[in-house]
């Protein structure tokens, strides 16, 4: 899930890895977040 594109350092590579990191966590805790609130209907 979370990939890295080129192995190169570049300027704004940390800054990219970064949002890159974020938003992977932010989709996980919204899918935890859903899962939990579908779950216990089934």
């Amino acid at each position: 899930m979370f990939m890295v594109r080129s192995k190169k350092r570049r300027k704004g590579d940390e800054q990219s890895l970064l949002k890159q990191l974020v938003v992977t966590l932010g989709v996980l805790h919204f899918k935890r977040e859903l899962i939990g609130n579908i779950a216990p209907r089934l």
